[in-house]
Protein backbone atom coordinates (compact mmCIF):
# COMPACT_ATOMS: atom_id res chain seq x y z
CA UNK A 1 0.00 0.00 0.00
CA UNK A 2 0.93 3.67 -0.09
CA UNK A 3 3.06 4.74 2.82
CA UNK A 4 1.78 7.20 5.41
CA UNK A 5 4.63 9.55 4.42
CA UNK A 6 3.55 9.54 0.76
CA UNK A 7 -0.11 10.11 1.66
CA UNK A 8 0.93 13.04 3.85
CA UNK A 9 3.06 14.46 1.05
CA UNK A 10 0.28 14.10 -1.51
CA UNK A 11 -2.31 15.65 0.79
CA UNK A 12 -0.28 18.84 1.30
CA UNK A 13 0.09 18.30 5.04
CA UNK A 14 3.58 17.60 6.32
CA UNK A 15 4.50 14.84 8.73
CA UNK A 16 4.07 16.09 12.28
CA UNK A 17 2.07 19.09 11.04
CA UNK A 18 -0.19 20.88 13.45
CA UNK A 19 -3.22 22.85 12.42
CA UNK A 20 -1.25 26.01 13.27
CA UNK A 21 1.56 24.96 10.88
CA UNK A 22 -0.86 24.21 8.04
CA UNK A 23 -2.62 27.56 8.50
CA UNK A 24 0.71 29.37 8.46
CA UNK A 25 1.36 28.08 4.94
CA UNK A 26 -1.88 29.54 3.55
CA UNK A 27 -1.80 33.06 2.13
CA UNK A 28 -4.82 34.29 4.05
CA UNK A 29 -3.94 32.89 7.49
CA UNK A 30 -0.18 33.48 7.30
CA UNK A 31 -0.97 37.08 8.36
CA UNK A 32 -2.15 35.80 11.73
CA UNK A 33 0.38 35.58 14.52
CA UNK A 34 1.75 32.21 15.58
CA UNK A 35 -0.15 32.63 18.88
CA UNK A 36 -3.41 33.17 16.98
CA UNK A 37 -2.78 30.15 14.77
CA UNK A 38 -2.13 28.09 17.92
CA UNK A 39 -5.43 29.35 19.37
CA UNK A 40 -7.15 28.19 16.18
CA UNK A 41 -5.53 24.77 16.49
CA UNK A 42 -6.81 24.36 20.06
CA UNK A 43 -10.38 25.26 19.03
CA UNK A 44 -10.65 23.47 15.70
CA UNK A 45 -10.99 19.84 14.77
CA UNK A 46 -9.11 18.39 11.81
CA UNK A 47 -11.33 16.50 9.42
CA UNK A 48 -10.41 14.51 6.30
CA UNK A 49 -13.17 14.27 3.69
CA UNK A 50 -13.31 12.30 0.44
CA UNK A 51 -13.86 13.76 -3.00
CA UNK A 52 -17.55 14.29 -3.66
CA UNK A 53 -18.53 14.88 -0.02
CA UNK A 54 -21.21 17.53 0.55
CA UNK A 55 -19.75 20.00 3.05
CA UNK A 56 -22.67 22.46 3.11
CA UNK A 57 -26.08 22.45 1.45
CA UNK A 58 -27.81 25.54 0.12
CA UNK A 59 -30.91 26.45 2.12
CA UNK A 60 -30.08 24.15 5.03
CA UNK A 61 -28.89 25.22 8.49
CA UNK A 62 -25.19 25.98 8.65
CA UNK A 63 -23.59 24.98 11.94
CA UNK A 64 -19.85 25.11 11.28
CA UNK A 65 -17.09 27.47 10.21
CA UNK A 66 -14.66 25.56 7.98
CA UNK A 67 -11.12 26.44 6.83
CA UNK A 68 -9.72 24.50 3.86
CA UNK A 69 -6.21 23.24 4.63
CA UNK A 70 -5.65 20.99 1.62
CA UNK A 71 -7.57 20.02 -1.47
CA UNK A 72 -10.31 21.91 -3.22
CA UNK A 73 -14.08 22.31 -3.27
CA UNK A 74 -16.65 23.72 -5.65
CA UNK A 75 -19.32 26.19 -4.53
CA UNK A 76 -22.75 25.87 -6.15
CA UNK A 77 -25.72 28.24 -6.08
CA UNK A 78 -29.02 27.21 -7.63
CA UNK A 79 -27.26 24.12 -9.01
CA UNK A 80 -24.59 26.12 -10.89
CA UNK A 81 -20.88 26.15 -10.02
CA UNK A 82 -20.02 29.72 -9.02
CA UNK A 83 -16.59 29.49 -7.41
CA UNK A 84 -13.86 27.25 -6.02
CA UNK A 85 -12.31 27.00 -2.57
CA UNK A 86 -8.63 26.14 -2.06
CA UNK A 87 -6.18 26.02 0.86
CA UNK A 88 -6.70 29.04 3.11
CA UNK A 89 -10.25 29.69 1.94
CA UNK A 90 -13.13 29.33 4.36
CA UNK A 91 -16.89 28.96 4.39
CA UNK A 92 -19.73 28.71 6.88
CA UNK A 93 -19.18 32.17 8.35
CA UNK A 94 -22.20 33.69 6.56
CA UNK A 95 -24.58 31.16 8.10
CA UNK A 96 -23.06 31.66 11.55
CA UNK A 97 -23.05 35.47 11.29
CA UNK A 98 -26.44 35.89 9.61
CA UNK A 99 -29.59 33.82 9.79
CA UNK A 100 -28.10 30.35 10.16
CA UNK A 101 -28.96 29.21 6.63
CA UNK A 102 -26.24 28.15 4.17
CA UNK A 103 -26.41 30.42 1.11
CA UNK A 104 -24.67 27.85 -1.13
CA UNK A 105 -23.76 24.19 -1.53
CA UNK A 106 -20.09 23.29 -1.07
CA UNK A 107 -18.87 19.95 -2.43
CA UNK A 108 -15.35 18.50 -2.15
CA UNK A 109 -13.78 18.34 -5.63
CA UNK A 110 -10.78 16.40 -4.29
CA UNK A 111 -9.93 14.66 -1.02
CA UNK A 112 -9.60 17.47 1.52
CA UNK A 113 -8.28 18.27 4.97
CA UNK A 114 -10.39 20.80 6.85
CA UNK A 115 -10.31 22.65 10.15
CA UNK A 116 -13.85 22.66 11.53
CA UNK A 117 -15.25 24.98 14.23
CA UNK A 118 -18.65 24.92 15.90
CA UNK A 119 -20.58 28.14 16.62
CA UNK A 120 -19.08 28.65 20.10
CA UNK A 121 -15.52 28.10 18.84
CA UNK A 122 -16.16 30.46 15.91
CA UNK A 123 -17.32 33.23 18.29
CA UNK A 124 -14.26 32.62 20.48
CA UNK A 125 -12.01 32.97 17.42
CA UNK A 126 -13.58 36.29 16.48
CA UNK A 127 -13.39 37.59 20.07
CA UNK A 128 -9.85 36.49 20.95
CA UNK A 129 -8.00 36.69 17.65
CA UNK A 130 -8.22 40.10 15.95
CA UNK A 131 -6.24 39.02 12.88
CA UNK A 132 -8.59 36.10 12.34
CA UNK A 133 -11.63 38.35 12.71
CA UNK A 134 -10.12 40.59 10.02
CA UNK A 135 -9.46 37.59 7.74
CA UNK A 136 -13.08 36.48 8.04
CA UNK A 137 -14.75 39.87 7.97
CA UNK A 138 -12.49 41.41 5.29
CA UNK A 139 -13.40 38.73 2.77
CA UNK A 140 -15.52 40.52 0.14
CA UNK A 141 -19.19 40.30 1.08
CA UNK A 142 -20.15 38.86 -2.31
CA UNK A 143 -17.70 36.00 -1.86
CA UNK A 144 -18.87 35.37 1.69
CA UNK A 145 -22.48 35.38 0.53
CA UNK A 146 -21.58 32.65 -2.00
CA UNK A 147 -20.33 30.27 0.66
Amino acid sequence: GISRWLLTLLSGMRSGDTLADALGRTVRYSRCTRRERQAISRLGVLSAVPSGAALAREGEPGREFVVVLTGGATVFSNGRAISALLAGDHFGDVALLDDGISPATVRAATPMTLAVFGPAEFRTLLDRCPSIARVVLDTPAAGRRAA
